[in-house]
């Protein structure tokens, strides 16, 4: 193993490597979906979330993962190269796990929804950072910074070989994807009807 890892822990008898995988996949999705619906909150309630972060940072919450959900706010969402289909996968079984040994997972099943519900969003092939995309869609908030389709179209630089097929090829990307954000839009606002 010391080949090709960098750590090595011998943590038990046959099987404890992978309860020791579920568990530690566990508490990594558990920060990661509860930034997510943090930011979401955050934003909705006026907050700069950069203060946030920036609060977070020099206290015992940071981590790794909770810079990597931050970066989202900087447009990227590539922080934590992980799918969410292979989060929610591994969250259920931990909570197969814990129901095998009769222990309630309160925490487990909030955070296998919020996994589940992402990529029932159709983020399931993108990386766990896009809960925050998730968010956005069920909250309204915006949290993630994008450029409008005017602004995305003077992104290609002058002179290059991009032709006037390739820039109407690209506005009609854009269209395409902002059709499909508006249908789930309208998909949630009957799920989530006002109180």
């Amino acid at each position: 193993l010391r080949a090709f890892a960098e750590n090595v822990f011998h943590v038990g008898g046959p099987g404890a490597g992978h309860t020791i995988k579920l568990l530690n996949n566990f508490i990594a999705q558990a920060i990661c979906t509860a930034t997510a619906e943090a930011f979401a909150v955050g934003q909705r309630s006026g907050i700069e979330l950069k203060a946030l972060v920036d609060l977070v940072a020099v206290g015992p919450v940071n981590s790794g993962l909770f810079q990597a959900m931050a970066k989202t706010l900087q447009g990227d969402l590539g922080g934590l190269k992980f799918a969410l289909d292979n989060a929610r996968k591994d969250v259920r079984y931990y909570t197969h796990l814990a129901e095998g040994l009769a222990i309630p997972t309160v925490m487990g099943e909030a955070v296998h929804q919020s996994l589940a519900l992402a990529c029932a969003l159709g983020h399931g092939q993108k990386f766990v950072p896009s809960l925050v995309e998730a968010q956005e869609q069920l909250t309204g908030a915006r949290i993630v910074p994008r450029l409008e389709p005017v602004q995305r179209l003077a992104r290609i630089a002058p002179g290059s070989a991009v032709g006037p097929g390739d820039a109407l090829e690209q506005t009609a990307a854009l269209v395409r994807v902002q059709r499909r954000e508006l249908h789930i839009a309208e998909s949630l606002s009957g799920l989530f009807p006002e109180c």
